[in-house]
């Protein structure tokens, strides 16, 4: 008989989605209202992190300790709950940005997945993540996003028609997308948009996003919410990022897409 939670594939027990960390191929999760920590001592834990204060860690939940985080004061996103059930950190002024631990070196034709529930200011340039100006994934404007793996192969822009990711300059659970870029097929390097709103905005279900573009070389990921060091930083408010060294499947985009759904309200 198998135990709760778990379901039988192939003849053997495997656990049922229940977060991110159900997958295996999971090696980086800044988790929503998780693993925060302020410069005198407050944490997520503790629960004695107040609305605007600055947040120098917000720590992976991977298992693989790849903490974000930002030395400078004036450069750190801020704790934002205000009263809500909230708990996202607001990228403000496009002067915000984190530098993780440890660079994410993704190798030529290595399949990937990248997530991020995002909550976007305006529609003016917002960089999602990225090391320098060959690597960088980032929203150009309402419609469109823009990926760039190296320095060797072209820009990929993804853009779906009439369709816009909403912004709002509101804090408030309205507004959140869920963007998530999945490269597979090896060599091919076939790179492929999806994004979810669900519960707000334009009921965007686990959609692809334009048409699929092809990058199969190498890239590196150094910072999230910047193209680079104070590089077209993010506006904008974020409640999670998670990274995969696989191009996960349907299944898998469909449970990430509903968890994330579900955080924050």
């Amino acid at each position: 008989m198998l135990g709760l939670g778990n379901t039988l594939v192939g003849g053997a027990p495997t656990q049922a989605f229940v977060d991110p960390s159900s997958i295996a191929s999971l090696r980086l999760w800044l988790k929503h209202d998780t693993g925060m920590s302020t410069a005198s001592g407050e944490t997520s834990a503790a629960g004695d992190i107040d609305n605007g204060d600055q947040i120098i860690t917000w720590a992976d939940q991977s298992g693989q300790g790849n903490d974000a985080s930002n030395s400078t004061a004036a450069d750190r996103p801020k704790y934002n709950n205000n009263g809500a059930t909230d708990g996202s950190l607001e990228w403000a002024g496009r002067t915000k940005w984190y530098n993780l631990d440890s660079n994410i070196s993704i190798n030529a034709n290595e399949d990937f997945t990248l997530v991020m529930n995002v909550k976007f200011h305006d529609n003016a340039v917002s960089s999602l993540f990225g090391h320098d100006s060959n690597n960088f994934w980032r929203r150009t404007n309402a419609s469109t996003f823009r990926i760039l793996c190296s320095d060797t192969s072209p820009q990929t822009d993804f853009t779906e028609g009439s369709a816009t990711i909403g912004s709002s300059s509101t804090f408030g659970s309205a507004n959140y997308y869920s963007v998530m870029i999945v490269r597979s097929n090896g060599s091919t390097g076939t790179l492929t948009m999806y994004v979810d709103n669900q519960n707000n905005g334009d009921d965007y279900d686990n959609k692809t996003w334009g048409s699929a573009g092809a990058d199969p070389e190498a890239t590196t990921i150094s910072n999230i919410g910047a193209a680079a060091d104070d590089t077209s930083e993010l506006k904008g408010w974020v409640r999670h990022v998670s990274y995969y060294n696989e191009a996960l499947g349907a299944a898998d985009r469909a449970n990430i897409f509903t968890y994330l759904s579900n955080i924050g309200s």
